[in-house]
Parts: C-alpha cells; sequence; structure tokens
C-alpha cells in the first residue's frame, strides 16, 4: 500500500539502507574474505533473515537479486570492492569491504539532495511564520488607517 509522502510516517522514517547497514556489519565479521553475491545472499539468509522484506524472504534468486543491487550502491559509493576472478574456466565476481574514503560524486548524488530536503522543511516553516507576521503588521496598518 503507498504511503503519502507528505504523512509523519514518511517524514519521521529513517534515511539509512539498512541492506548497507547489514553488508558492512557481514564484512566486519569476515575482514579478510571476499564472497560472490550468493554466498553473501545465503548467509544473511541464514544467519540474519531480517535484512530482506518480508516479500522476499524465502526466495533465493529475488534474495540474491536483492543483495547484488545493495553491493552494486556500495560499489559505486567505493564501500565494496568487486574483483572478477576465473575458476575452472568459470568467471565469478566477489566481493570484499574496501578500506578508505567513499568516491565523491557518490557522496554528493547521495548527500546533496538529502541536505536539500532539509533546507525546504526550513524554508517551509519559515515561510509559514513570515505569512503570520505579514497578517499581523497588514492588521495593524489596517488599524492605524482607521484610527486616523
Amino acid at each position: 500500500m503507498p504511503i503519502d509522502t507528505g504523512s509523519e510516517e514518511w517524514r519521521n522514517a529513517r534515511l539509512e539502507d539498512w541492506t548497507e547497514v547489514f553488508l558492512l556489519q557481514f564484512f566486519d565479521q569476515n575482514p579478510d574474505c571476499a564472497f560472490t553475491v550468493k554466498e553473501i545472499a545465503e548467509r544473511l539468509a541464514e544467519e540474519t533473515p531480517e535484512v530482506f522484506p518480508q516479500t522476499i524472504r524465502g526466495d533465493e534468486s529475488l534474495q540474491i537479486s536483492y543483495i547484488a543491487a545493495g553491493l552494486d550502491r556500495m560499489d559505486w559509493k567505493s564501500q565494496v570492492e568487486m574483483r572478477t576472478i576465473e575458476k575452472e574456466g568459470m568467471v565469478e565476481s566477489y566481493y570484499s569491504k574496501k578500506e578508505g574514503a567513499s568516491y565523491p560524486m557518490a557522496q554528493i548524488e547521495d548527500e546533496f539532495p538529502r541536505r536539500l530536503d532539509s533546507l525546504e522543511e526550513k524554508l517551509e516553516d519559515e515561510g509559514e511564520g513570515l505569512e503570520d507576521r505579514v497578517d499581523s503588521l497588514e492588521y495593524r496598518v489596517y488599524e492605524l488607517e482607521n484610527d486616523w
């Protein structure tokens, strides 16, 4: 069921990506290892199934896709490192946690809209206050004109 973006529920919702939080925890618990998307999805499904939305729990292919999307976002931010390794004639992508700063463009793309949202809310609040002040001043001017 859709949620109104003007509702309290939406405004009070968390901005964190829980998938990233769980994936970072997973990599922190396995610092010297790299994993395939399938291996990560299987381990998370066993150890912390709450990482997956209720609607895809139990569906392995959707869980793998969900984790792959999360890893892709994290790769864009340079939080994980992906390397392609050839084993027995097959090519497989492996992921591990990447140390260091995030890619600057990814940070801008991720953080800038949030800052604008916050600024927009402040301006709306101040705008409402200004409207009240203008109304009050107009009333005072009206009173002064009628008193003369």
